[in-house]
């Protein structure tokens, strides 16, 4: 009987222990095969839930590792959105510096500069402005970014 895991296997593994904040699994998992850019069902990719729960190491650590930073996931989040949503500046930093598109747009058609407004970031929607996001990218109900900004902070 083999004890090798299947690559579906190894995937799960690898977004519980990126959610978990589990460096050792994470490495175990892709010293053992795993695809990095491995999505679950929903879409969702191990930098995905390290973004979503703030694990910054974990997040530098599949950057390092040669993560895809712009995987959108059923609903079209990428890291990066839930970064913005969670207010997450230092990751949403992590993000930009390793290349991610910063104009990705969801299913209905947000940025991360909204999710930023969204969740009253200033912070993190001043980062984004800075490092070149779009800022008159229209959602699905034609609403720019800087005019939903300014109708949350505002």
């Amino acid at each position: 009987m083999s004890l090798e895991k299947r690559p579906e296997q190894l995937g799960e593994e690898l977004l519980k222990a990126a959610g978990y904040g589990d460096r050792h699994t994470l490495e175990r998992c892709l010293d053992g095969g795993a695809n990095i850019d491995y999505q679950d069902f929903n879409g969702g990719t191990a930098l995905y839930y390290a973004a979503l729960k703030r694990n910054i190491d974990i997040v530098r650590l599949l950057i390092d590792g040669g993560i895809n930073l712009n995987l959108q996931n059923k609903t079209g989040g990428t890291a990066l959105h839930f970064a913005a949503l969670n207010r997450s500046t230092e990751i949403v930093q992590l993000l930009i510096d390793g290349g991610c598109n910063l104009n990705l747009q969801n299913n209905i058609g947000l940025t991360a500069l909204h999710n930023a407004a969204t969740s009253g970031d200033t912070e993190t929607a001043h980062l984004l402005i800075d490092n070149g996001i779009n800022i008159n990218k229209q959602t699905n109900v034609s609403r720019r970014s800087i005019e939903y900004m300014f109708h949350i902070l505002c």
